[in-house]
């Protein structure tokens, strides 16, 4: 009897075992399953972390809605993101429809497969690097491939999107082929918060500059970019070109009907620094910018030229019709500029204006700093004509600091009257600018292409 009731508590045992383990099984399943508890609280996490993300994008575009700002992104509709679709319509021409979109045709030239030479690649709708809307999926961590190893939208808003075109110091025919030659049409269409972060940079052969376009061998037109940041901490002595569009326009490039706002903040040793273009030799026509520049200088040896349409207009380069706002804060020795930094033989600036804020304040750190309401200097061959500035916008601190008045002054009343757009029509047809009487630009004229 006592062997029995033996055998019949241990197979009861192993049975009890048996059903603990299938229940345990069980229950690890119902926790981590692909229906299980936890992975449906990590998805309801997610789902929820996404939910509050797109309210408050959408309270956001209310907000812009109230405030008579109209910047309401689209959900973007892409069913090939990575792939720029052809026109139907026009010959030889791409359309961007998202973010994927615009990040894979940056490697596509970066990478030397295409310069778009007799081609056009255009803006098909607005987008915003802060918002899911711009993605198909803002949370992909495919693109690798493209220099963007992990979450995509958290890489590009965090680390900074990677330029157009090859930021490698290459002979001039390769680097020609590592960078745009085609038509980029914005189509009136604007680009939201972009960023660009560069530092730690330690090779001088790896590194000229930065810009969402590096060179700009073919044509950028009507295209906006808004509320960018560019961080630069640049230690190396070697000139660099640093802006919110491009780094360069070589002979032939040009920029048309564009403008930019945001903000260039960092510190670098030598180079030219622009809110549009860092250097050019190529053309910026009818295009304004409002940029926030505080560039601190790495040492005294430092020479930086800064200007919030370009740091410099060298020979072949012509800048004509554009306007600037914004605040400039020098830290540098070199030559500052509410329009350019310097304008070099063989370089042109005409009909243009400023009405931006230059505050500098002059310390023995500072170095040999030189300021000019719109240009601060004119080299022998270089040519400024038809350009003006509001009176009284450079505040120094200190002493030391020269300041040159190339242009020529005029008071904000001057400004905002009918006879100032006359004058910056001179001798041309009549079309480039207008007065501001829906006050978009706080009275000052506008370009005849805005709203």
């Amino acid at each position: 009897m006592s062997k029995g009731k033996n055998g019949i508590t241990l197979i009861a045992l192993v049975i009890t075992i048996i059903v603990l383990l299938i229940l345990a099984g069980v229950s690890i399943a119902t926790l981590t399953g692909d229906n299980g508890i936890l992975t449906k609280a990590q998805k309801a996490k997610e789902e929820t972390e996404n939910a509050s993300e797109e309210e408050q994008e959408q309270l956001a575009d209310l907000e812009n809605i109230m405030e008579g700002k109209e910047i309401v992104i689209r959900k973007v509709v892409d069913e090939k993101p990575g792939e720029l679709e052809k026109s139907s319509t026009e010959e030889n021409t791409f359309i961007i429809n998202s973010i994927e979109d615009l990040v894979a045709f940056a490697d596509n030239v970066t990478s030397g497969n295409e310069t778009y030479a007799d081609k056009t690649v255009k803006l098909g709708l607005s987008l915003d690097f802060a918002s899911t809307k711009s993605y198909v999926d803002a949370n992909r961590t495919d693109y690798g491939k493209y220099g963007y190893n992990g979450n995509l939208k958290k890489l590009l808003n965090e680390s900074g999107f990677i330029p157009i075109g090859t930021q490698k110091s290459l002979e001039e025919e390769k680097s020609s082929k590592k960078n745009f030659h085609g038509t980029f049409d914005g189509d009136g269409n604007t680009i939201y918060n972009l960023r660009i972060r560069e530092e730690n940079i330690s090779n001088s052969n790896e590194f000229i500059g930065t810009g969402m376009f590096m060179k700009n061998y073919g044509t950028i037109r009507d295209l906006g970019i808004e509320n960018a940041n560019v961080y630069i901490d640049i230690d190396l002595d070697v000139w660099k070109c640093v802006a919110i569009l491009a780094e360069s326009i070589p002979a032939g490039g040009t920029i048309e009907r564009c403008h930019v706002s945001g903000k260039i903040i960092g510190s670098m040793y030598r180079g030219d620094v622009g809110g549009i273009v860092g250097a050019t030799s190529g053309g910026i026509y009818d295009c304004y910018s409002e940029v926030d520049m505080d560039i601190l200088g790495v040492s005294m040896k430092n020479v930086v030229q800064e200007g919030l349409i370009a740091g410099s207009c060298n020979d072949g380069g012509m800048i004509k019709n554009v306007y600037s706002k914004g605040n400039m804060h020098p830290q540098i020795m070199g030559a500052v500029g509410g329009v350019i930094g310097g304008c070099n033989p063989g370089g042109e600036v005409k009909n243009a204006y400023t009405v931006s804020k230059i505050k500098a304040e002059y310390t023995d750190e500072t170095g040999y700093l030189r300021l000019g309401a719109f240009c601060q200097w004119v080299n022998a061959g270089g040519v400024v004509s038809d350009c003006y500035y509001l009176e009284n916008n450079i505040e120094i601190s200190g002493e030391g600091t020269p300041v040159a008045n190339i242009g020529e002054s005029k008071t904000e009343k001057d400004m905002k009257g009918k006879e100032f757009v006359t004058l910056l029509n001179k001798e041309q047809d009549g079309s480039h600018w207008k007065q501001d009487i829906n006050n978009i630009n706080d009275g000052y004229p506008i370009l005849s292409w805005q709203q």
